[in-house]
């Protein structure tokens, strides 16, 4: 490193290789989460809704959803649904989806602030780190609808930006698909609603001393019903009504008392704090830049004209209407976590750019050469970056051990390889088969979900979705139904599906080959009828971790003997 002086190394480590280590870091906890564990319980229904959709299944009929079916409606045209490995495929695309989202992110920030050329690759280093950072706590790597609708909303926002530095026919052509994809992000999440207005907003500000106000609404409208047209077709527009309105303002009233805070919200809602903070500590230390007539002193006036710049107050507003819908949107309050942290990712990248525009270190260095304390600021920021980034490296590691162990011949990759192999598998005794939720990782539930498949191909089975085979059948697919029409008749909440369901009836009459516990307790029990079904034809199963788990048919189990 000749010619390099201390100053230029400190430099070089703050800007590239802490957000480099951290990103790294990040991405290591963020495979581990999304691929090797077994399905989660959102994971789960989202598998088996696309598998039926795949097959035929009716929607809001066969499947009770209550969210838009376009997520996996189009899971289930890109993926073989009946194939072994079908959730192995859906979770590495849900990885894939959340890290180009994430890419795009950084992307979008850095057109849409401005950001220096020279700081292009650290801006995208830091912006992609603080995106991951913020968004891994709240399920937005994992398969969930909230991964497509991110991704949607950042092509959006990176068609926003076309639309301000474009002409000709591009121009129209980046007013349709930036209306279309932050409708289709909608579309996926309505809790996108926020986010893709405030992108909207943005580009009609942007746009407010130029022309062609007409052709650019009219392709803003363009875009925006075709993509209303894109769920029209997948789905009528009663079954939205019925599901997605009537059904979710019924469950309302008593799911209130259901809402818990989550842990992510405190980190979510703390970054910004912490780095406004941080932000204003750089400031004060090293002078806030005037211009181009060299840095000077951090008074109270320059500190509050770095807060009161337009778009960090933008940002700022963002979140804090997404913050207002949460305690707003008390049905699955944690879920909407993802509005929130995507929005507080857009405000600390206004920071991030705004620090890169006035706070210029090489400038610091160059002009204040009677000074100490700036050439000493890239040491404390390098300090104070360590500080947080050891932690999390050392985090990483165990997350990174934790992979590698799974991934050892006696773990996941023994389990893939015989699930890929095995041809047959015949059941002796019940207790044998083990709950699908206990599996280890992904590797032991494909194989054990596998082996339902084999057992159950001609049969139906009723389970609850974290113990549901994808490709096995269903007596109905009853979901949030079963659980919540109970429910709701004990609040007596006046809410009938179309058609109406007859749960404990279903089961009396179709018999199912294994029945889960878990579904009886939600969905049917107590019923004298199916009670005395169960002690006259079945068998419990048994597990050492959670008892009696099941009900096989014992005219099944002689069969597989």
């Amino acid at each position: 490193m000749r010619g390099w002086s201390p100053f230029d190394v400190l430099r070089r480590i703050a800007l590239y290789v802490v957000p480099g280590f951290a990103l790294a870091g990040l991405l290591a906890i963020i495979v581990s989460k999304v691929i090797f564990r077994a399905p989660e319980y959102d994971e789960a229904e989202v598998l088996h809704a696309s598998w039926l959709i795949a097959n035929v299944g009716r929607i809001w009929v066969d499947v009770f959803e209550h969210h838009s079916p376009l997520f996996n409606t189009i899971n289930a045209r890109i993926f073989d649904t009946n194939a072994p490995f079908f959730a192995l495929y859906a979770k590495l695309t849900a990885l894939f989806s959340y890290l180009l989202g994430s890419f795009l992110f950084a992307l979008a920030s850095y057109l849409w602030l401005n950001v220096a050329r020279r700081w292009r690759l650290s801006f995208l280093l830091y912006a992609q780190a603080a995106y991951l950072f913020l968004t891994w706590p709240v399920d937005l790597g994992v398969v969930r609808p909230e991964n497509y609708s991110m991704l949607a909303l950042m092509v959006g926002s990176l068609f926003g930006y076309g639309i301000v530095n474009s002409r000709s026919f591009r121009f129209y052509a980046y007013c349709f698909f930036c209306a279309f994809f932050l409708a289709v992000a909608v579309s996926f999440s309505p809790r996108t609603i926020f986010l893709s207005a405030a992108v909207g907003l943005l580009v009609i500000w942007t746009r407010r001393d130029r022309g062609s106000w007409i052709a650019f609404a009219v392709m803003i409208g363009l875009g925006g019903g075709a993509a209303i047209a894109l769920n029209l077709t997948i789905a009528p527009l009663s079954g939205f009504l019925l599901w997605m309105v009537q059904f979710n303002s019924k469950l309302l009233p008593y799911t209130r008392a259901l809402w818990q805070a989550s842990y992510g919200s405190i980190a979510v809602g703390l970054v910004s704090v912490a780095a406004t903070c941080v932000g204003l500590a750089a400031f004060m230390i090293g002078g806030a830049a005037r211009q181009n007539n060299g840095p000077g002193r951090a008074t109270p006036a320059t500190i509050l004209a770095l807060l009161a710049g337009r778009r960090l107050l933008g940002a700022q507003a963002v979140m804090l209407v997404c913050w207002a819908f949460l305690f707003v949107d008390h049905h699955w309050g944690r879920q909407s976590f993802g509005a929130i942290a995507v929005a507080t990712s857009a405000y600390t990248a206004v920071f991030l750019a705004i620090l890169f525009k006035t706070f210029d270190l090489i400038s610091i260095a160059s002009r204040m050469q009677g000074f100490a304390l700036p050439r000493l600021l890239p040491a404390a920021l390098v300090a104070a970056l360590l500080i947080v980034g050891l932690p999390l490296a050392y985090w990483s590691a165990g997350k990174i051990g934790g992979m590698v162990a799974r991934l050892q011949p006696a773990g996941m990759l023994t389990d893939l390889a015989i699930t890929s192999n095995e041809q047959s598998y015949r059941l002796q005794n019940p207790n044998d088969l083990p709950p699908l939720s206990e599996a280890g990782n992904l590797g032991e539930r494909l194989l054990w979900s596998r082996r339902y498949c084999e057992l159950f191909r001609n049969e139906r089975i009723l389970a609850i979705p974290t113990r549901h085979p994808v490709c096995a059948r269903d007596a109905t697919y009853y979901w949030y139904g079963g659980i919540h029409f109970r429910a709701m008749a004990r609040e007596r909440v006046a809410f009938t599906p179309d058609p109406p369901y007859n749960v404990a009836e279903d089961v009396l009459k179709t018999k199912p080959a294994f029945i889960d516990v878990g579904f009886l307790d939600e969905s049917v029990l107590p019923d004298p009828r199916v009670e005395a079904m169960l002690k006259d034809a079945y068998v419990p199963i048994h597990s050492n971790l959670i008892g009696n788990w099941a009900w096989l048919r014992k005219d099944f189990l002689e069969r597989q003997r």
